[in-house]
């Protein structure tokens, strides 16, 4: 069975026993984590729900871990891997973003309106947080940790996974030490280099490391270190507590990623990892589970499109204003709209099958 995601590229599980199951699982969390961040950018920021759904990032980290810890081949030639990994990322964003701007620039003309994305572009390509579309930051997040696998892959072979998550431990501790002491520096690329890039690499890059420890460990191993981050994350809910009651306040402490927010996310991934480690995908919704798990980064890619599409025009479209509604209209929309993609340039790259390097871009950019 093969699969694609937000931040591996095919994975072939050739066993279809105990590996399938954790493939099936993989899938399961992937599609969670894919439909709870769609689900974060339709609901009002003052939900409960909005704080609640802020493990679908690290979910998605801990996830790939996963996936890699089973995908990644016996020698890793890092030349070949990151080419292949890059590639797979920045290429179908960096078409969509393409086709997006232009198609929006068009219409806007068009319309007499005036482009919406004005000083935005420059900020959006270089996925960064601010100053841009808003929604591509994940994508550096990914590329990020796609330049950190190979290294932790290297513990992770040498290491008990009870070791391995002790040295992660330690890492991430060492980070927070960092974040809370080391002097700020002047605003300036070096700030800019160390905040959005270093500061995110070994965060997600620990969540990522978590993944790969817990695929090695069964059912009640994973319980154990759900009610550990549990505990973690209890501790930070009233040690870092503002007023006189208690409320959630993940989505505070998630730029740069801090331990309430990171505990939030290893305790529902290793919870729902225990859940679902023997999960079975079967019928119409295993086979649309699969579908979304497989074309998650297209998927998140077309729901920034009809999010847009809905945010300017809403006073036409009434019913939509509703929260719930909006987010049954992306994430159906989106699915569709990358399910008809994918089926057209299928299509396109057989017939095209003669032509090795059109075939190769179309498959690529349009069908990873």
């Amino acid at each position: 069975m093969k699969t694609n995601q937000l931040s591996r590229g095919n994975v072939e599980i050739k066993d279809a026993g105990k590996e399938k199951k954790r493939d099936d699982l993989i899938d399961i969390l992937r599609f969670t984590g894919l439909t709870l961040i769609i689900l974060a950018h339709t609901i009002p920021t003052k939900w409960v729900l909005f704080q609640l759904r802020n493990f679908d990032v690290p979910m998605m980290a801990v996830v790939s871990g996963m996936a890699f810890s089973l995908s990644s081949p016996q020698r890793i030639r890092l030349g070949s891997y990151y080419w292949k990994r890059i590639l797979r990322l920045l290429l179908p964003t960096y078409v969509f973003l393409t086709v997006f701007f232009l198609v929006t620039a068009l219409c806007f003309h068009l319309s007499g309106g005036a482009f919406p994305f004005k000083g935005k572009l420059l900020g959006t390509y270089a996925l960064r947080n601010v100053r841009s579309i808003g929604y591509v930051w994940i994508i550096r997040v990914f590329l990020l940790i796609a330049l950190t696998a190979p290294l932790l892959r290297f513990f992770w072979k040498r290491l008990r996974p009870m070791a391995f998550a002790a040295m992660l431990t330690f890492v991430y501790i060492l980070y927070e030490v960092a974040l809370k002491h080391v002097p700020k520096l002047e605003p300036g690329w070096l700030n800019t280099f160390v905040t959005i890039y270093v500061y995110y690499a070994v965060a997600y890059s620990v969540l990522f490391g978590f993944g790969m420890a817990l695929i090695k460990l069964n059912g009640y191993q994973r319980l154990a270190f759900a009610i550990v981050f549990g505990i973690v994350f209890v501790l930070c809910v009233y040690l870092m507590n503002t007023g006189d009651a208690i409320k959630l306040r993940m989505q505070s402490f998630k730029y740069p990623p801090r331990v309430y927010y990171v505990s939030w996310g290893l305790f529902m991934s290793s919870l729902l990892s225990f859940i679902f480690v023997k999960g079975r995908l079967f019928g119409f919704w295993g086979g649309l589970i699969r579908f979304m798990s497989s074309a998650s980064l297209w998927i998140y890619l077309w729901h920034i499109a009809v999010l847009s599409v809905i945010n300017w025009h809403i006073d036409l479209f009434p019913a939509l204003k509703g929260p719930w509604m909006k987010f049954a209209t992306v994430i159906v929309i989106s699915t569709l709209l990358t399910y008809l993609h994918r089926l057209l340039f299928s299509r396109l790259a057989e017939k095209i099958s003669g032509v090795p390097f059109a075939a190769k871009f179309v498959s690529e950019a349009f069908l990873k």
